[in-house]
């Protein structure tokens, strides 16, 4: 079988898509008969043991804010300087109505990639809600420079117009 990285969703569905070109690419190639590896596969070692973005991906998807926020916040330590890291825990903070730190996560991961759309736009709805429309004009200028793609999906999203 093709073997993929999967989480239970919310709900515990199981969804993944694999290209169907895999599938022709694979008709096409000799079986192997051995695995030329041993041991775990990384998924399934102790959870404590995964990779963190891994450790991340259940409790994210199950919308369990208080659970990322711990893994993230270890992630965050353990790797200062991925941006996922710090999305993440920026992502658990807002959920957790924790706006003034997780506008610091979602910063921390801008300062590491300053095109990381998904935390720019996070940023964006903090500054929505503090009613800040300078920092939602700097975002968007910011996702402008970027791509005018991105600058007009995020004035759509803040509910904007054109411009933000």
């Amino acid at each position: 079988g093709i073997n993929t990285f999967k989480t239970a969703g919310k709900r515990g569905s199981i969804m993944f898509a694999l290209p169907i070109e895999w599938l022709d690419s694979l008709d096409k190639q000799t079986n192997i008969s051995t695995f030329p590896i041993t041991g775990k596969a990384l998924w399934e070692e102790d959870e404590d043991k995964k990779p963190y973005y891994m450790q991340a991906a259940i409790p994210e998807s199950r919308e369990d804010w208080p659970s990322l926020a711990l893994v993230a916040e270890k992630w965050t330590i353990a790797e200062p300087k991925s941006v996922e890291a710090w999305y993440a825990l920026g992502l658990a903070l807002e959920n957790m109505d924790k706006l003034a730190l997780a506008e610091k996560a979602y910063r921390q991961a801008t300062l590491l990639d300053d095109s990381h759309f998904d935390a720019l736009v996070h940023l964006g709805f903090i500054a929505k809600t503090k009613g800040d429309s300078a920092e939602m004009h700097r975002i968007q200028i910011a996702l402008a420079n970027i791509d005018q793609a991105l600058a007009s999906e995020y004035s759509e999203l803040l509910g904007c117009g054109k411009s933000c």
